[in-house]
């Protein structure tokens, strides 16, 4: 843990141990994951649709890596972005692997269970049946087989979206809750805190970095709840030391009947003192709007004893 600056950062600690288990464990299950993916492309029609599916497959995978890193307590961003690397890697091969197989099995002699294994282990064997595959087209596109250059690109698509959205999701997930060296805990969410009107988003940014509490107060609770800014708190439940911030931009826009959110980061895991998060929280209270005092219905009882 960081306590050189205003925010919390990972200290960068982890543990040879950890970082194996995420590894081995973590390739096992993306593989099941890269098994079940293949076969959906294969045997969907739809190649917008798969390229959803592609997004999910690295979401999967990325958030995995990420549960389970924590799981270990590994606090570096770097180990975390080069297990993730690895683990994609090795789903991402053998994504195609599975799908070169589940491809062959759909002609008139199936491919045996040993094709796969022969696919796997064999590098290049597996390039050698793509360039082929490439060159034939594994499916079409208004009633044209996509083919050659164009199925290398969508290829290499395919490969960029998976890995973009594992390493995103991966980082954004070992960036969620700070670490408490001392008890060796993750932090807990204490979420909507407190919640005022956004005002000058600059101007709250610089005086929450300054723990300007009278400015937030000022600023006052939401009037319309149409733009508001959000408070969370995150703190290790143990010791009660480590306390941070973070600040959510929301905006609510309607359209169609609708009411549409909008959120934008302002800050993320402000250092905070324990006085300084229970002052938050003291404003939150005092910031709540006083419940309605409704007079109780007597129409009724008015006109049953009538």
């Amino acid at each position: 843990m960081s306590l050189d600056g205003l925010y919390y950062q990972h200290s960068g600690k982890y543990s040879v141990t950890g970082a194996l288990y995420a590894v081995v464990v973590g390739s096992v299950i993306a593989c099941a994951c890269a098994f079940v993916y293949a076969y959906i492309i294969v045997y969907c029609p739809i190649v917008y649709l798969n390229a959803l599916i592609a997004l999910g497959f690295g979401a999967v995978i990325g958030y995995m890596c990420a549960a389970m890193l924590k799981q270990k307590k590994v606090r570096s961003d770097a180990v975390a972005v080069g297990i993730t690397l690895v683990v994609t890697t090795v789903a991402y091969y053998f994504h195609w692997a599975v799908w070169v197989w589940a491809l062959a099995r759909r002609g008139e002699e199936p491919v045996p269970f040993i094709g796969l294994v022969g696919l796997t282990i064999f590098p290049k064997l597996l390039w050698e049946a793509l360039r082929a595959i490439n060159v034939e087209g594994a499916w079409t596109l208004r009633g044209s087989a996509v083919s050659g250059v164009a199925l290398w690109i969508v290829w290499a698509s395919e490969l960029a979206a998976i890995y973009w959205c594992s390493l995103k999701t991966a980082f954004s997930h070992m960036d969620e809750h700070p670490f408490c060296e001392t008890c060796e805990e993750w932090g807990v969410p204490d979420p909507s805190v407190l919640t005022v009107n956004t005002g000058d988003v600059a101007e709250l940014k610089r005086r929450a970095e300054a723990k300007d509490l009278r400015y937030i107060e000022e600023l006052g609770g939401p009037k319309d709840g149409s733009d508001f800014t959000r408070m969370d708190l995150f703190s290790c439940q143990r010791c009660g030391s480590l306390y941070t911030m973070d600040m959510e931009r929301v905006q609510v826009t309607a359209s169609g009947g609708k009411s549409k959110e909008k959120k934008s980061r302002v800050l993320h895991h402000l250092l905070l003192s324990p006085s300084e998060a229970q002052s938050i929280k003291k404003l939150a209270e005092k910031l709540k709007p006083a419940a309605l005092d409704v007079p109780p219905d007597t129409t009724k009882a008015e006109g049953a004893s009538a």
